[in-house]
């Protein structure tokens, strides 16, 4: 059987014998005596089946190779089927176009009254086409419906026949027609239509579809009554205050923005005292006019007219009916218009204020300019100091032509004031709660596009509704609030000797700032309902300028320490995690681009000034000059929180930046990048555009372009000689640095000798130890030993002064906070508040006090 398979299958297999087995007779039964026999039996019988297997195989697959041909076959019948009565259709319906067309013309032919080009002059002798022409037009109003002779009326036309526009001589003819009167044949304008139906029936389908297109078209065309000619779609069409007006009082350029108070009133009296108006819209009418009327004395008159116009337009619109109440409106559309507090004549909303307690508004500055101002003459008056009397009235000129100018926005000011109100009340934080946008020039919309994959989404929030400066307000930091209701109180407030001796600084950053619209003033006193803490004011020289940076106190005792309730390591409930990149950060960048790559830098201007704060925490910021208060709203120089926040905004920047494939580091306000020398120039523009789109104002001066050697953070680099260096200014810097702490240390050794001097006779015979918060002078006096030449003199002073009293001194340190009582009386100049505080905490203490001669300041020999 094997044997029959493989040639049946064409395949050349050797027998069993050729590989040394007995050949297999599958007739008769095989006795299997031993395992060998039972193999070669299993083997050859599996052989034979995968021949077999293979046979029907190939059996099936010619099978199915003649079913696959027949259903071609099959295919194409029915393709060509499918084509032969598609062309059996078309010549069918060639056929009938044919047949249709034949019946066409000898309906034509039949008919000799119609020519291929019909006439205007042929249709209008036709009776019965002008008797529907002049009923249309009635209907449409377009002229008084003719009378129609009865026999006239009875004739029907048996065609259809549109006009055709592009007829020469129907144009003509309807051009002549437009030229004529309004009444007659004359007026009919539009084509011509002749219906082909003998019957009634017809016609009046032809009228009825014509009328409900007039319909449609009419209730399209339903305008609004602001205006004559407005195209708005409105579903309740209103009469408005100014079109109801009576004529003999008004003139024909009279519309709804240019009424006033009193002719508004007038024009919605006529409406609701008319007969057209149902009793709801008269009830929502009254109590609109009445909430108006009331309104006037808080808002602009107009803000009234555009919320009124908001309103009406909302129920024309079918939005909101006369039931409802305007209230919904009143925020998003009134708030911008709120009236200040001078120009309001509400009693019974807001106290009446002594005159003292005016804003500096643009009208009371020009008053101001005609009279005696004491207030402003106050401080030039008690000091005698003839600088100080003109830098105040330089001041105040200067502030006054600002206002002139229209650099100063007071409404903006009022606004302002207002939106703090409302965060203040609410206690709660702007982004949280109220939620009012700050006034900042900052592209929100830009940082919410490139920050979308950001971890820091929260900062899109803080930068549209002003950042927390992270104060905690509880009893102990709330106590600290003052009124300065009263002139006097402001006039009180003293700045330090940075910010005293130099007016023409002070006044140049009032009216930068001012025009810049980072703070808001100046007032005569308090502005809010509440009190406000005011802090002393102090400048300190720029680096490379003759210019000087002005810093808000915020830390001092004298400056009420606003800065103690801001947590340094913590901001609104999560920790602090602030890191600033170094100048390893730098080289690292400049390693992975490799030698000769190109450096570049840019620098961000008032980089603090820019940042706004929350609107609710402007009066903890706070401060005076000449007798007039100011008040930050971005962030302050000097602020505790400021830093981190500046930090956290230019490290969304540098991520909007990195997103565009470049490398980029920051510090607070300043950036710096390394690219090849190929892609460095599209860098450093690219950085200029991320700046721009974010709205950030960038100090262009400050720029530095692509080069191998580029100054950043006080080091230089060179990417060619790939070194680092310190440049000359840097060192100077460093030797100033080195010089004013050996002169702290000198002091404090200096007060030591003076203290053992003084007393070192009631010492006689004991051992003294002396507690120092000056760890180096703690250092000499136990070690007796110092590299400087005055702390030597002084320790060799020391010495001697011991030695002839007989008593032993040891030195121990104490941290600063816990010497708080010393460091009062060392800063005894500075302010009064040191003096009042020492006293505080001392009165329950027995203190004598000495009077130190200037020759113990002296040493006893040159040592």
């Amino acid at each position: 059987m094997a044997e029959s398979l493989r040639s049946r299958k064409g395949i050349n297999y050797k027998s069993l014998n050729d590989y040394g087995l007995p050949a297999l007779n599958l007739t008769d039964p095989v006795k299997i005596s031993t395992p060998r026999k039972k193999l070669e039996l299993t083997t050859a019988r599996i052989l034979d089946k995968v021949v077999a297997e293979d046979l029907d195989s190939d059996e099936e697959g010619s099978r199915s190779d003649e079913e696959l041909e027949q259903l071609r076959k099959k295919l194409k019948n029915t393709e060509d089927s499918i084509r032969k009565k598609k062309e059996e259709e078309k010549a069918v319906l060639k056929k009938k176009i044919e047949e249709g067309e034949k019946v066409l013309k000898s309906m034509k032919g039949e008919d000799s009254t119609i020519d291929d080009k019909v006439k205007l002059t042929d249709l209008r002798k036709m009776e019965r086409l002008n008797s529907k022409v002049d009923k249309k037009l009635s209907d449409m109003g377009l002229f008084d419906k003719p009378e129609i002779k009865g026999d006239a009326s009875k004739k029907k036309s048996k065609l259809k026949i549109k006009l055709s526009s592009t007829s020469s001589e129907s144009s003509s003819d309807d051009g002549v027609n437009r030229k004529k009167g309004k009444k007659g044949n004359s007026d009919r304008k539009k084509c011509i239509a002749v219906s082909d139906s003998s019957t009634d029936s017809e016609d009046s389908e032809d009228d009825s579809e014509c009328e409900k297109k007039k319909n449609k078209r009419r209730k399209r065309k339903i305008k609004s009554g602001i205006q004559s000619k407005s195209s708005d779609k409105v579903k309740n069409q209103l009469l408005w205050p100014h079109s109801a007006l009576q004529y003999e009082y008004v003139n024909e350029s009279t519309s709804f923005k240019s009424l006033d108070i009193k002719l508004f009133t007038a024009g919605e009296l006529e409406i609701i005292t008319s007969h057209g108006i149902s009793e709801t819209e008269k009830s929502g009418r009254l109590n609109l006019l009445k909430k108006i009327t009331y309104y006037s004395n808080i808002y602009a008159w107009k803000g009234l007219l555009a919320f009124y116009a908001a309103w009406l337009r909302k129920i024309e619109l079918g939005q909101k009916s006369w039931k409802d109440d305007p209230t919904c409106i009143e925020v998003p559309v009134l708030s911008p218009y709120i009236l200040s507090k001078s120009e309001s004549s509400s009693g019974n909303r807001i106290k009446k204020l002594d005159p003292d307690a005016e804003i500096f508004y643009p009208q009371y500055m020009k008053d101001s300019l005609k009279r005696d101002n004491s207030n402003m003459k106050c401080l030039s008056k008690n000091s005698g100091n003839k600088k100080e009397k003109d830098s105040s009235e330089a001041c105040k000129n200067d502030l006054c032509k600002l206002v002139y100018e229209g650099k100063y926005d007071v409404l903006k000011t009022d606004k302002l004031l207002h939106d703090h109100d409302l965060v203040f009340k609410s206690s709660k934080l702007n982004f949280e709660d109220c939620k009012i946008k700050t006034l900042s020039k900052i592209n929100v919309d830009y940082f919410k596009l490139m920050l979308s994959d950001y971890s820091d989404r929260e900062i899109c929030k803080l930068l549209e509704f002003g950042f927390p400066i992270g104060f905690h307000r509880n009893k102990e930091s709330m106590s600290l609030l003052r009124d300065f209701k009263v002139q006097k109180e402001v006039l009180q407030v003293k700045n330090h000797r940075g910010a005293v001796e130099f007016p023409n600084d002070m006044e140049k950053y009032l009216v930068k700032e001012l025009t810049k619209g980072a703070i808001i003033g100046p007032f005569h006193v308090n502005p809010f309902d509440h009190g406000i803490i005011l802090s002393p004011l102090n400048t300190v020289p720029k680096k490379d300028s003759t210019e000087r940076r002005i810093i808000l106190d915020l830390s001092s005792a004298g400056g009420t320490g606003v800065n103690e309730f801001i947590d340094k390591d913590n901001y609104l409930g999560e920790p602090v995690s602030l890191t600033y990149p170094r100048v390893d950060d730098l080289v690292l960048l400049i390693k992975k681009k490799g030698s000769g790559s190109h450096l570049f830098k840019r620098d961000l201007a008032r980089a603090y000034r820019q940042i706004p704060i929350d609107i609710g925490d402007t009066f903890l910021v706070g401060f005076a000059w000449n007798g007039h208060i100011f008040f930050d709203i971005v962030l302050s120089m000097g602020l505790r929180s400021a830093a981190q926040i500046c930090q956290r905004l230019t490290n969304a920047i540098a991520y909007i930046y990195s997103s565009l494939g470049f490398d980029i580091i920051n510090y607070l306000d300043d950036f710096a990048g390394v690219e090849s020398p190929e892609l460095s120039s599209k860098a450093f523009l690219e950085l200029q555009n991320v700046l721009a789109s974010c709205g950030i104002e960038e100090s262009e001066h400050k720029a530095v372009g692509p080069s191998t050697r580029m100054e950043f953070l006080g080091i230089i680099c060179d990417s060619v000689k790939m070194t680092l260096e310190i440049s000359i200014e840097r060192l100077t810097e460093i030797d100033l640095i080195l010089l004013e702490w050996l002169h702290i240390n000198a002091l404090e050794m200096l007060t030591v000798v003076v203290c053992l001097k003084l007393w070192g006779t009631k010492l006689r015979g004991k051992r003294i130890i002396i507690k120092c918060d000056n760890q180096v002078t703690v250092t000499v006096i136990n070690t007796g030993k110092s590299r400087n030449q005055f702390l030597q003199s002084c320790l060799r002073e020391i010495c001697f002064v011991a030695a002839i009293n007989e008593f032993e001194l040891r030195a121990v340190h104490i941290a600063g906070v816990d010497n708080r009582l010393a460091d009062m009386l060392s800063r005894w100049h500075l302010h009064s508040n040191y003096a009042k505080t020492f006293f505080e905490e001392t009165k329950y203490i027995h203190l004598e006090e000495f009077e130190v001669p200037n020759e113990l300041f002296q040493f006893i020999h040159e040592w």
